[in-house]
């Protein structure tokens, strides 16, 4: 967690999307000291950010992100399916059309976790 500042540590490859946990990871997306801006001023092509206190339970649920992510949909469609409060203090950031695994997902669109024992 570190509240709007970006610490360049990261290099990042073509395609990436940068997801950070914090209130104000979106603050100023276009500058400024934010997660947001920063990833996207170094190399991702995608981020979630908040623009003011979201609260937890206002946060994109990554774990769904990424599942929906890797069964193939886009960026704006897994985004907006692992957000639980639409309109809130989120904001994406990146080519809505962006689909890294469309032709071949890594997860079939029906797949679920295994139970826990």
């Amino acid at each position: 967690y570190s509240f709007n500042n970006y610490n360049d540590v990261w290099t990042w490859r073509p395609g990436a999307i940068s997801l950070h946990f914090d209130s104000c990871s979106a603050c100023n997306p276009r500058g400024g000291p934010n997660w947001s801006a920063g990833v996207l001023q170094r190399g991702a092509l995608a981020t979630m950010g908040s623009v003011a206190e979201p609260y937890v339970i206002g946060l994109m649920e990554y774990d769904q992100f990424y599942r929906h992510l890797f069964a193939g949909y886009t960026f704006a469609e897994a985004a907006y399916m692992a957000t639980p409060m639409a309109e809130w203090m989120a904001v994406y950031l990146g080519d809505p059309l962006y689909r890294p695994y469309g032709e071949s997902p890594l997860l079939p669109p029906d797949w679920q976790p295994p139970p826990l024992p």
